[in-house]
């Protein structure tokens, strides 16, 4: 899952998100850019409505998911 924050978004508020993520048993790899940080979520089984739930959370400009929740069952998997 990839976390895009807001250009006006200041540490406090990244570390917020961090913070959450890392009381759902998740962790975060930050990459701060020239205008805006991008959050990397490391971590598997992701709840359904979990993207929603971050997506609510102040400076939180976008949030999306990088693999599928059926992966291991999918035809790129296993073919």
């Amino acid at each position: 899952m990839i976390i895009v924050m807001t250009t006006t978004a200041t540490e406090e508020d990244v570390q917020r998100v961090v913070q959450r993520l890392q009381r759902d048993g998740l962790d975060a790899q930050i990459n701060r850019g020239a205008e805006r940080v991008v959050l990397g979520v490391i971590g598997t089984g992701f709840p359904g409505d979990y993207q929603e739930h971050i997506e609510m959370l102040p400076e939180v400009e976008s949030v999306t998911r990088i693999t599928k929740p059926y992966k291991l069952c999918s035809r790129e998997f296993k073919q």
